[in-house]
């Protein structure tokens, strides 16, 4: 949450590529997610912008976090295992062989909270367990000539159980949810995509990615019947919804260096994004159900962008620049300075 902002205000962006938001738990009615499919052991230096951005950046209302992936050791192999309150997790890097400079990361983290629950800690969700697992990696390979190519991805499924079957309404710390009803969401997420950069002089700088991302958000529910001793006697099915969306996306920029204080960088974005997105709830008592959205569509966004840099001394930078996008399901065009 940026400046009171709704967290799909927020422009994320991994290694150039415009991506859906990457947290467990987080869905297109909710919040951006409580646990991050991120490992802190792949991340680069990244920016985190949280008011003005430069003309590079658009479509973004609250903020804009832009993740770099960094490269593996090309020295040496690594490994590491840890323990945290987030999950077990496994790590490995190292080059792909002594004599080259190609190197890979992957790290890759499982929830341990059923495993809390079992030994009885309790972590605030009551007999409601969160699940989740995801993977990061990235793979380099350095080319002749100043250039290097990318392969790079991240992915996670989370999933939690919130059973009001299961609460003890004696108290209101056993309880996660709704007592009157049992849910079961489920979460994928995936991004993969590969890139390619070079020096094409000694101050210009060209980039060119391209990849994937999918995200699927299935909710279904259960209304409870109870008796006069609160106990559960029925269940009727009450909802079920299904959100998938899938994009693949194109996107390149050159920077120059005119001298020591000024730079030019341009570049575009293409995002085709396909969506199926459909919810219904469910009246047993009644025999009927209603459809509250049902819809299967496709649209392109596109945006182009040219900024430029001057840098007064070190403690001083000025930046302008221009943005434009025209968004095909509307056929909306916006520029901006």
């Amino acid at each position: 949450v940026v400046r009171g902002n709704s967290p799909t205000g927020m422009l994320w962006q991994l290694e150039g590529l415009n991506i859906p938001n990457p947290n467990h738990f987080g869905s297109l009615t909710s919040t951006g997610g409580p646990v991050s499919m991120l490992n802190n052991n792949n991340l680069d230096k990244s920016d985190f912008m949280t008011s003005a951005f430069p003309a590079q950046y658009g479509n973004a209302l609250a903020g804009v976090f832009d993740i770099q992936l960094r490269d593996g050791n090309n020295q040496q192999r690594e490994y590491v295992g840890q323990v945290g309150f987030n999950g077990f997790e496994l790590g490995a890097e190292g080059p792909f062989s002594k004599t080259g400079k190609a190197s890979y990361v992957a790290n890759y983290r499982y929830s341990k909270l059923g495993l809390f629950q079992t030994l009885g800690i309790e972590f605030g969700t009551g007999s409601n367990t969160p699940l989740y697992q995801d993977l990061n990696f990235k793979v380099s390979l350095p080319t002749k000539g100043n250039g290097k190519w990318s392969i790079f991805g991240l992915g996670g499924i989370s999933e939690i159980d919130l059973l009001g079957s299961e609460a003890d309404l004696s108290g209101d710390t056993d309880l996660y949810g709704d007592e009157n009803q049992d849910t079961y969401p489920r979460y994928k997420t995936g991004i993969l995509g590969v890139s390619y950069e070079k020096n094409i002089s000694p101050k210009t700088n060209l980039k060119l990615t391209g990849g994937a991302s999918y995200t699927y958000e299935g909710f279904t529910g259960d209304s409870l019947v109870r008796n006069s001793e609160n106990e559960v006697i029925e269940k009727y099915e009450r909802f079920d919804s299904e959100f998938t969306t899938a994009k693949y996306s194109i996107t390149g920029l050159i920077r120059t260096k005119l001298n020591s204080k000024n730079s030019l960088t341009s570049g575009i974005y293409i995002d085709y994004l396909n969506f199926d997105l459909y919810n219904r709830d469910i009246y047993a008592n009644r025999g009927r159900d209603s459809v509250r959205v049902d819809v299967q569509d496709n649209t392109t966004l596109y945006q182009a962008y040219s900024t430029w840099k001057h840098r007064f001394n070190t403690k001083f930078l000025f930046n302008a620049g221009l943005h434009a996008q025209y968004y095909s399901l509307n056929e909306q065009l916006s520029v901006e300075p």
